[in-house]
């Protein structure tokens, strides 16, 4: 019998924590704004944690923060790597792209501040714009279990 790993007992508790991550290393996929998954590691620490995390909108696919998270996120070099992941574990790999940028990033999730006084940051695919041919995990069944577990999904 295989034995359970603590996310798996985590998962089953419903104990799923959610959270951002910038990422230590990582380099891009050759030619395209994506974050090469195989050269990607996680920072040892999240950049926002479960509890800075106020409420997710699937519909629109926005995450509300507190605001030192929300400044903290205003704070981050253009194109920063990061990953949305649920216990550790990641659920997608996206870019940091402020709606001032003029460059493009056509080939991944992207993150950008909607209301900073409000503290929402909004998930699209590609940017500017959206980009249907992007694997599209904003609703992920763990990412939106987690977040509903802990009431924090409308």
């Amino acid at each position: 019998m295989k034995k359970k790993s603590k996310v798996d007992n985590d998962e089953m508790s419903g104990k799923n924590e959610v959270a951002i991550y910038l990422l230590k290393t990582s380099q891009q996929v050759s030619g395209l704004c994506k974050v090469d998954s195989a050269t990607a590691v996680l920072a040892d620490t999240p950049f926002t944690k479960n509890e800075e995390i106020r409420f997710y909108s699937s519909s629109i696919h926005e995450f509300t923060l507190t605001e030192e998270a929300s400044n903290r996120i205003a704070l981050l070099p253009l194109r920063t790597n990061f990953a949305v992941t649920v216990n550790r574990k990641v659920i997608y790999y996206g870019v940091y792209m402020p709606v001032t940028m003029s460059s493009t990033c056509l080939n991944s999730i992207t993150m950008h501040i909607a209301n900073q006084a409000e503290g929402r940051i909004t998930l699209q695919l590609g940017y500017p714009g959206e980009n249907n041919n992007i694997e599209d995990k904003r609703n992920d069944s763990k990412l939106i279990a987690a977040l509903h577990n802990q009431g924090k999904l409308r």
